[in-house]
């Protein structure tokens, strides 16, 4: 059953089209089961199931059964401010044009073209937005149906604090599996409310399971988390419930620098991060070819493992300990220059004292040439000591 509201309604029976309007500044308002159309004008074709509008206007669908179990299914407004067509059964899809903005229980997405495909029970399965996409997640707002009829049935959308929003030219929702996808360039924005927010940014596609709590970037991608900044190829971002990440895994050129006062940087082939709670860097390991920097240390080997330490409230996470593996080489500036090659090498920020480990470890410096099983290099006194082990110490004055 349907109920229409209007203040004209023009028939052609030719067409079997029904053609309805409202006068001045009224909306002619059509209800059939958990749909609601508000709009100035609209054409319903009842033998195609189908009805268009080519001015602005408002779609609320307030959801049917949910699939897999008992319930109902969220509810969805749609506004646009050009046209839209709707196709009925076996479709059930509507295309949206002009500044649209669609909205769901804690989530807008809005851009310039929309299309939505709804189930039989007219929940939305799939959405495409076209054309400068954006989708916002914010706290989950309680809806309002019952609102009046000339309100949004989501007030708390506007009130609500942005958690992230996602931007491209093309995005795709599926919101039964809660996944989003984007082909082309685009970019990610995970938002804090006492500081500086996260942002992806990539060129080739993206996609983002929210119920895996996953997502899934391609082609010249470049993350700024915690301050720090990464490039890479290919990237995958683990995050959790508060949408804040807790695992980066990053493949192909990859580069990294940190922020704060001593900024230092890294390439590889790969790297992978961890983040602790509130999403702060805790750990690094970068694999293939390593080449680590900062402004008094020049690095390399095939493994490194670096360990952070949570700076406090409006600080970046400090480095506290390094750990490097296979051909490892060192040149040290500073005061006292010194270079060094062993299999196995870590650094304690503490007491800034290296371990060079190999069979053997090589040293020079000030003109000394250290070789041993182990070496042991105090920076701060520039002292360096050879431990008694299995194999041989040596060392040569120039």
């Amino acid at each position: 059953p349907q109920t229409i509201l209007c203040d004209r309604v023009l028939w052609r029976a030719e067409t079997g089209a029904i053609e309805l309007s409202a006068a001045n500044d009224n909306q002619a308002t059509v209800t059939w089961g958990r749909e609601r159309l508000f709009t100035s004008q609209a054409t319903f074709d009842l033998e195609e199931g189908t009805f268009e509008c080519s001015v602005p206007g408002r779609l609320v669908v307030s959801g049917g059964r949910a699939r897999r179990g008992e319930g109902t299914g969220e509810p969805i407004e749609i506004n646009w401010q050009d046209s839209m067509h709707y196709d009925g059964p076996p479709q059930r899809s509507a295309v949206f044009h002009g500044a649209v903005q669609a909205l769901q229980p804690g989530t807008k997405v809005s851009a310039r073209t929309l299309r939505v495909d709804f189930d039989d029970e007219m929940n939305a399965i799939k959405i495409t937005a076209t054309g400068d996409a954006v989708v916002e997640v914010r706290g989950e707002p309680e809806t309002n149906l019952s609102a009046p009829e000339e309100h949004s049935v989501f007030p708390a959308l506007d009130e609500g604090v942005t958690r992230w929003r996602l931007c491209a030219d093309v995005l795709g929702a599926k919101p039964p599996e809660e996944l989003l996808y984007a082909s082309g360039a685009g970019h990610l924005e995970l938002l804090r409310q006492d500081g500086p927010g996260d942002t992806v940014r990539w060129s080739d596609e993206m996609v983002a399971n929210l119920r895996g709590g996953f997502a899934r970037f391609q082609g010249e991608v470049q993350a700024c988390f915690s301050g720090t900044t990464l490039q890479c190829d290919r990237l995958r971002l683990d995050f959790n419930e508060e949408r804040e990440p807790r695992y980066v895994s990053s493949e192909g050129n990859m580069r990294f620098r940190s922020g704060g006062d001593n900024p230092w940087s890294i390439v590889a082939d790969s790297a992978e991060a961890v983040f602790g709670p509130g999403g702060v860097l805790s750990q690094v390991i970068a694999k293939t070819e390593v080449l680590v920097q900062d402004a008094e240390r020049t690095l390399n080997s095939q493994l490194l493992q670096l360990f952070f330490e949570n700076g406090g409230e409006g600080k970046q996470p400090s480095l506290s300990r390094a750990v490097a593996s296979t051909r490892v080489s060192i040149l040290y500036g500073g005061e006292s220059p010194l270079r060094a090659v062993c299999e196995e090498l870590s650094w304690d920020a503490e007491s800034d004292n290296y371990r060079l480990v190999g069979k053997p470890a090589e040293l020079e410096k000030d003109g000394v040439n250290i070789s041993g099983p182990e070496i042991i290099i105090d920076v701060q006194t520039g002292r360096c000591s050879v431990p008694k082990g299995e194999l041989r110490a040596r060392t040569e004055l120039d």
